[in-house]
């Protein structure tokens, strides 16, 4: 765990490097009469002096490296429905952000992630952090 680069974690969330989750999610266009589109997102963090990168990986290999989590699943998300013939629009993605944020499309919301991610070496150190299940080490 990046504990001296503070943006590596924040009151909420550690950002551990090398973190990796794979989420299978279902995008619907049920106005233009689409089936439902299953796809398989592989979330990374990745380490750059600046701060964490978020890596968002779809189909045939395409990545997308973003600043944020919401950027990175949003960039993915829009080029997953151009792909596929489904309408994007811009207030979807004020829709979408409500409904799956990129913290919990990278599984970092989820109370089981987060407390296996307390048990890192160095996690106590995390200055900022405050999402503690229990007692802080």
């Amino acid at each position: 765990i990046e504990h001296v680069h503070l943006d590596y974690h924040n009151s909420k969330c550690i950002y551990p490097v090398g973190y990796h989750a794979r989420r299978t999610q279902e995008m619907r266009d049920d106005a233009a009469g689409k089936a439902p589109l299953a796809h398989t997102l592989d979330c990374k963090v990745l380490y750059d002096v600046r701060g964490p990168l978020f890596e968002v990986a779809i189909s045939k290999g395409k990545r997308f490296t973003e600043r944020t989590p919401n950027d990175a699943v949003w960039a993915a998300w829009t080029a997953l429905a151009a792909a596929h013939g489904y309408a994007v629009k811009e207030d979807l993605k004020a829709t979408l952000g409500k409904q799956y944020n990129g913290l919990m499309m990278f599984g970092l919301q989820c109370r089981e992630v987060a407390r296996v991610l307390q048990t890192l070496p160095d996690a106590e150190r995390c200055e900022n952090y405050h999402g503690w299940l229990g007692a802080r080490p």
